[in-house]
């Protein structure tokens, strides 16, 4: 059975795995605690809409220490990929959620409406004001007119405290169907994601172990990199569902929760 203590690093998936929105899940901070009195490398590789410096900024309110290179998440990366394939000064309609105006401000030129001219549609979930049914009616009639769909994830749904909502990967999908075009998905579980954090962290994936709850994103995109995986029950996946599981979505370990590492 393998054990934290023999890798390199130790990456964690956020969502599902560290926290339940801002309702951290037992044993999340004294898990990251023992790794780092061991002496570890880790990081977090999450889905999220949010900015590294507010998933930082989350996990210092419960009791974690991480800094913002260690923090990868699927809005930092959508973003980093906008800015070096369709420049500084290209126009973004963010029917995503605040953290890429942020990340975006003041070197893009955002578009708020159908008639505009339009590089890019930056996709998320539907928890985002911004994901209002008039704007998706206006990103519709932007992608019809050529501008390029980019969804942070490809994330089917997600686990909540009150139960599953519905993913950027979906949200994604179905304006892709709609419009009939090919989206960009920047978050887990593209390879590039997992290795830009190796190369912040200088380790090579190899000798990296990632903790997560989803078979899909987090089990597939690690053991693509050549990571090996840890699967916790503590959101989207079942025993039944990772016991099964088969190819690259098998994990290497199950837990029911994170207390099993310490």
């Amino acid at each position: 059975m393998i054990q934290l203590s023999d890798f390199d690093a130790v990456l964690m998936d956020l969502d599902g795995t560290l926290w339940h929105e801002n309702i951290p899940i037992p044993g999340a901070a004294e898990l990251v605690k023992q790794i780092r009195r061991r002496g570890q490398k880790y990081g977090f590789v999450s889905n999220s809409g949010s900015s590294p410096v507010r998933a930082r900024d989350r996990l210092a309110s419960m009791d974690i220490i991480a800094d913002e290179h260690q923090i990868l998440t699927a809005a930092g990366a959508g973003c980093d990929y906008v800015l070096s394939t369709f420049g500084e000064n290209c126009s973004v309609l963010n029917i995503a959620n605040e953290s890429v105006d942020e990340l975006l401000e003041g070197k893009v030129t955002f578009v708020h409406d159908a008639q505009s001219p339009c590089d890019v549609v930056v996709t998320a979930s539907l928890s985002h004001a911004r994901a209002t049914v008039d704007r998706l009616q206006i990103a519709l009639m932007q992608l019809m007119k050529g501008a390029k769909l980019i969804g942070l994830c490809a994330d089917r749904a997600y686990p909540t405290p009150t139960g599953y909502e519905i993913g950027a990967g979906a949200v994604t999908a179905m304006l892709a169907y709609a419009a009939n075009v090919v989206p960009t998905y920047c978050g887990k579980p593209e390879a590039w994601f997992f290795l830009d954090l190796c190369k912040r962290l200088e380790v090579d994936p190899w000798k990296c172990v990632l903790i997560g709850d989803n078979l899909e994103s987090d089990i597939a995109g690690s053991k693509k990199v050549g990571m090996k995986s840890i699967l916790t029950l503590t959101g989207l996946a079942t025993r039944i569902s990772g016991e099964s599981a088969a190819g690259d979505q098998k994990p290497d370990r199950i837990i029911h929760h994170l207390e099993e590492l310490l």
